[in-house]
């Protein structure tokens, strides 16, 4: 088995540099186009490095598009999208059985405006007081109004949620190889800080094993508040500080 980067930088309108959406992983980007020699056979591959993973992937350039994978969202269609979201529910009069057929099609499609219309008639359909917000990298006021989350467990994420003391059912990722996530996941609640449910890669049977666990949290103030206090005692709000003081005083120290 040989494997030899391509000179072409582009296939299937895909180029080395750019930033793709990959179904389950999310954000990558394509570092190359590599020829794979596969039982006499020549494989094209596009090599995509998720970052925030810090994994590989190589897919077959031929399935790329098939498998989900595509382009970021341009901002105009992002737009169209959220107009989508706060738009009125559209519900088809038809068994609950195909509706959810039909909604599990948009979902795994990727297509952002599909995701939107299942996101709007789920809602809208239950006025359920709930609202759909853009990106904001201003998480601090996010977290300082929360009562309950339901998230991953990256390092970052338990950093923010146990220095903002907010409680949480954490679900692992659970496609890492070294399951780091979990680790991350079970230090906050061994302290009581959060509620631990592994991701059981079904929908439905996430839903079914986060229901027990949401009702009770949602009704329970006194048992929110606890484990807001247990995160704070977990949380190092002055880590940055606190390194650069390490580094300031290894610099002065002449180590």
């Amino acid at each position: 088995m040989a494997t030899q980067q391509k000179k072409s930088a582009q296939r299937h309108g895909f180029k080395t540099g750019e930033y793709i959406v990959y179904p389950a992983h999310g954000v990558g980007q394509i570092s190359s186009i590599d020829e794979q020699e596969v039982a006499g056979h020549k494989l094209e591959l596009f090599v995509i490095d998720f970052q925030k993973d810090k994994m590989r992937l190589k897919v077959p350039v031929a399935k790329a598009t098939s498998i989900g994978m595509r382009k970021l969202s341009e901002t105009d269609y992002v737009d169209r999208a959220l107009k989508v979201v706060q738009g009125r529910a559209r519900i088809k009069r038809t068994m609950w059985s195909r509706r959810a057929q039909e909604y599990d099609a948009k979902i795994n499609s990727g297509d952002l405006i599909s995701i939107s219309e299942v996101v709007r008639d789920l809602y809208r359909a239950r006025e359920l007081p709930a609202r759909v917000i853009d990106f904001t990298p201003a998480m601090a006021d996010i977290w300082a109004v929360t009562d309950l989350t339901v998230s991953r467990s990256g390092a970052s994420t338990c950093a923010e949620l146990t220095a903002c003391g907010v409680p949480s059912v954490l679900m692992p990722y659970p496609f890492h190889k070294d399951q780091h996530q979990r680790l991350n996941a079970k230090v906050l609640a061994d302290a009581g800080a959060a509620v631990l449910l592994d991701d059981l890669r079904d929908a439905k049977k996430n839903a079914e094993a986060l229901q027990p666990v949401l009702a009770p949290l949602i009704h329970d103030a006194d048992r929110r508040k606890t484990m807001a206090a247990a995160a704070r005692n977990l949380g190092k709000p002055d880590a940055a500080d606190t390194v650069a003081r390490v580094i300031q005083g290894l610099v002065t120290s002449g180590r």
